[in-house]
């Protein structure tokens, strides 16, 4: 059984894997998990959940049956905040952009009026990606920005204005 190592609540959609193996399984309602037809021998398994450090166990399968408590430890809830502005006007705020995060949960959110944004509900110890888009601007992309147990304050981060293209057309006669 995988249970909350806090609260001890069973933990429902931890991912169990069997290294070196393409076994995987998840808990059920109650916390619980069963890999079939796993042959004696040593064993190492990898327990993940979102929003929780993962475990490793690693261990000896001598008989049918074994039982395993597993306890995952919830990772802090911390915030990050920060502005976003143009790289034109780098003192304005740029409101209106569109912030998705993906690493340890997903989130999306928009910066306000003033260019800020605040997601108070990431996962801390963990590690994001964040895809910043707005029409007219090109999209950014800050890759491996890592959390500790502490909010994060990401400061400024500068959005560019594409360069303005100019189209051409040609007109071609036929002298046939």
């Amino acid at each position: 059984v995988v249970t909350d190592a806090v609260t001890g609540v069973p933990l429902i959609g931890a991912t169990i894997n069997v290294s070196g193996s393409s076994i995987q399984v998840e808990t059920d309602a109650d916390g619980m998990f069963a890999i079939d037809d796993l042959p004696l021998g040593t064993y190492s398994l990898s327990i993940e959940k979102v929003g929780y450090a993962s475990e490793t166990w690693a261990g000896n399968l001598e008989a049918d049956g074994l039982s395993l408590q597993i306890q995952l430890e919830p990772l802090p809830i911390v915030s990050i905040s920060g502005v976003v502005v143009a790289d034109d006007e780098p003192t304005i705020g740029l409101a209106g952009v569109t912030l998705e995060w993906t690493g340890e949960g997903s989130f999306t959110t928009s910066t306000d009026a003033d260019g800020a944004f605040t997601w108070s509900e990431a996962f801390g110890q963990s590690t994001y990606d964040l895809v910043g888009t707005k029409f007219g601007y090109t999209s950014g992309l800050w890759s491996t920005l890592v959390t500790e147990s502490a909010s994060l304050d990401l400061d400024r981060f500068n959005f560019s204005k594409p360069v303005k293209s100019r189209s051409i057309a040609w007109n071609c006669a036929s002298n046939a």
